[in-house]
């Protein structure tokens, strides 16, 4: 069994800090700029920049944050819950434990 179209729910602030402890050669990779360009702007406007990118590219706030959209389930919770709900939060707890994100939604395979 595995986790699908993984939706973490990530908030801004942390990806902020991020983006700030992040070296200027990858985040211009990243965000496909040159990294002179992000070098002249200041710190709000690369936030910016790369908080309209994420909005509309989630894949890519995905990347930035090592966080995978598919994720193999341990056998262990196949079986192991009386009802679905019960397995369901079970998953989604064990995602966000071993990712550190909440999750907004997931599907199963």
């Amino acid at each position: 069994m595995k986790a699908v179209n993984i939706q973490w729910d990530v908030d801004s602030d942390e990806i902020i800090e991020r983006l700030n402890d992040t070296e200027l050669s990858e985040l211009a990779s990243l965000l496909q700029v040159s990294e002179p360009q992000l070098a002249v702007m200041e710190r709000e406007e690369r936030s910016d920049l790369a908080m309209d990118r994420f909005r509309h590219a989630p894949a890519l706030l995905d990347r930035f944050l090592d966080l995978p959209d598919e994720v193999a389930i341990p056998q262990e919770f196949e079986n192991a819950y009386e009802s679905e709900d019960e397995r369901d939060e079970a998953i989604t707890e064990y995602l966000s434990d071993e990712y550190g994100y909440c999750i907004n939604s997931y599907g199963l395979e």
